[in-house]
């Protein structure tokens, strides 16, 4: 077993209303079996502010039209994954080896945004990086999530390949804006 520490940095709405969302750092926990089973030991704690890093912004130029043929399939796929929706096989390749869960995570899922890279050719095959924003529903609840795909062309039609580990990251990057104003130092950061 090994045990590992993340820390996560994410943009999130303020709390206090306004208008521009703030930067938060969270603390998570997990273990991890034989290299490949990965669990989460706790919920994500949040953390003071630090060094947040710089914003990395992604790789996704274009907005992609909800009548697209690669939006239909991954608005099927989602459906079916993560709401129980129509047959998974119709929407994934038959080489992803992807289940969905049981029981549903969600009553519904709806896909707000999808933007892409251009579409690429590799070993004579089309494909094509997507990044679909989802609002999933469960009770009286919703919540946005993310998705980094990967699609490829089979039998003329997209289909999902892939859910990606990480999205396309661009090339620039800036400096978050702080949310605070003042540095301190305590004995301990003398050198």
């Amino acid at each position: 077993i090994q045990e590992w520490a993340i820390l996560v940095s994410v943009a999130q709405p303020d709390p206090t209303g306004g208008l521009q969302p703030i930067r938060v750092r969270y603390a998570a926990t997990l273990t991890v079996i034989d290299g490949k089973r990965g669990r989460a030991t706790a919920r994500p704690k949040p953390l003071p502010e630090e060094d947040l890093g710089v914003d990395m912004p992604l790789d996704y130029e274009s907005t992609v039209d909800d009548n697209d043929p690669a939006v239909v399939a991954i608005t099927g796929f989602l459906r079916a994954l993560l709401a129980g929706g129509p047959d998974l096989s119709v929407y994934k390749t038959g080489t992803y080896k992807i289940k969905p869960f049981s029981p549903p995570l969600f009553q519904s899922i709806r896909v707000t945004a999808v933007r892409s890279q251009p579409p690429t050719v590799k070993d004579g095959q089309q494909e094509v990086r997507m990044f679909a924003t989802v609002v999933a529903t469960r009770a009286f609840s919703t919540q946005t999530y993310d998705y980094p795909l990967r699609l490829t062309v089979t039998n003329n039609r997209w289909e999902v390949a892939a859910i990606e580990q990480f999205p396309a990251l661009a090339p620039k990057v800036t400096e978050p804006k702080s949310t605070s104003t003042t540095t301190t130092s305590t004995p301990d950061d003398a050198p």
